[in-house]
């Protein structure tokens, strides 16, 4: 009886070391697995912005294929005063592994919360703006580009952009700088989003795109937003589909209400007691 027991406060002690070695392997995997991707992502950013960024924090699911982002911010250069260009509270993505692993991110969804840009002019007149590798490129000729084209980065299905707002600030005639606030609260849908070029680029032209910082800061935005006009399409499409009905409703109102004043018109100008013809 005696061994049956130790029989099975032994057996009892295996299945709590292999629950506890398991629980750590478990651990490990998901620190090390937010390790790697938040390098992955760090390395990516910079690369295609050529600007340093910082993340408060990013998780991993171990189940499922998700990637949750707090406090990504893009940095200005040094010679900037404002320290941040890009505040983005929170970043979700849902990937493809596989695609992960053969070094082809697929992105079934994003989406981004862009809290704010800060568009600078400093003192010596240089616009931030200029620092980032898309607008570099924007401004080679069309053989430069050519020889230069980056390799597809990315791929995504399904891009849901949210802007808050953008700040423009101008420190080239002095302190305290010239102020302009645009609170924009833009919420948008894009699908086949094609690199992280291109994904960089859209976010720059729809922050800007109904602001007057372009004109403030004589900022060329026509040359990004041709580079992507076939990514804004898939947006503005349902737009374009909604002003158009609009519009024609417009047209049907108009015309009734001008049969409407006619009919009137022909009666008040009637004698009283007359017949119409």
């Amino acid at each position: 009886m005696a061994n049956l027991v130790e029989r099975e406060r032994d057996k009892m002690k295996k299945i709590i070391t292999i629950a506890i070695f398991f629980l750590i392997a478990l651990l490990a995997l998901s620190y090390f697995k937010d390790a790697i991707v938040k390098g992955m992502v760090e390395n990516g950013v910079e690369f295609v912005t050529g600007l340093q960024l910082k993340m408060k924090g990013l998780n991993v699911g171990l189940t499922r294929n998700i990637i949750d982002i707090e406090g990504l911010k893009i940095f200005n250069p040094t010679d900037f005063v404002e320290k941040v260009m890009v505040d983005m509270p929170e970043v979700y993505i849902n990937y493809d592994p596989v695609s992960i692993m053969r070094g082809d991110p697929h992105l079934k969804k994003l989406r981004i919360y862009l809290n704010e840009l800060m568009v600078v002019k400093n003192a010596e007149g240089k616009l931030n703006l200029h620092a980032l590798k898309v607008v570099k490129a924007s401004k080679r000729d069309d053989t430069q580009q050519e020889k230069t084209a980056p390799a597809r980065h990315l791929r995504i299905d399904d891009l849901r952009l949210r802007i808050g707002k953008a700040v423009y600030k101008d420190y080239s005639k002095g302190s305290p700088p010239f102020v302009r606030e645009f609170y924009l609260n833009l919420d948008e849908r894009y699908s086949d989003v094609r690199s992280l070029e291109t994904l960089v680029s859209l976010i720059v032209v729809r922050t800007l795109r109904n602001t007057a910082i372009a004109g403030l800061a004589n900022f060329d935005l026509g040359s990004l937003t041709s580079a992507i006009s076939t990514t804004l399409l898939s947006a503005e499409g349902i737009a374009e589909k909604g002003v158009g009905i609009t519009r024609e409703a417009l047209k049907k109102t108009t015309e009734e209400t001008k049969g409407i004043v006619e009919e009137l018109g022909s009666i008040f100008k009637s004698p009283p007691g007359s017949k119409k013809d």
